[in-house]
């Protein structure tokens, strides 16, 4: 049902914007559920949370490489079985780039 080469255009935007909604709001979800479990970030200043962040990433990378590699591996097995197209492939791994990568990306930035 949700393959791309059995839907219409119609019901690939509906899935599209579903997708979407349904990704904003985990990461609403997410940003929120860090700020409520750091409770360092409540009690002071910006330099506890940025510590406290700090702390929450360096927890969260090893599973964020666990979790890339096994999307890494999905993504090829939909590929090779015809069940992904080319162009959501290539979504999909930019993606899995983009989100590996955004502490790297966000120090670039703001240095």
């Amino acid at each position: 049902m949700y393959f791309s080469q059995n839907l219409t255009q119609a019901q690939l935007e509906l899935r599209n914007k579903k997708i979407l909604r349904f990704m904003l709001m985990a990461t609403t979800l997410t940003l929120t559920a860090v700020l409520f479990m750091i409770p360092e970030a409540h009690a002071a200043g910006l330099q506890k949370a940025q510590t406290a962040l700090d702390k929450f990433i360096n927890d969260v990378l090893p599973i964020l490489r666990l979790v890339a590699i096994g999307a890494f591996i999905f993504a090829g097995a939909g590929y090779m079985m015809n069940m992904v197209d080319k162009a959501t492939f290539i979504k999909i791994i930019v993606g899995i780039i983009i989100i590996g990568s955004a502490n790297e990306l966000v120090g670039l930035i703001w240095g």
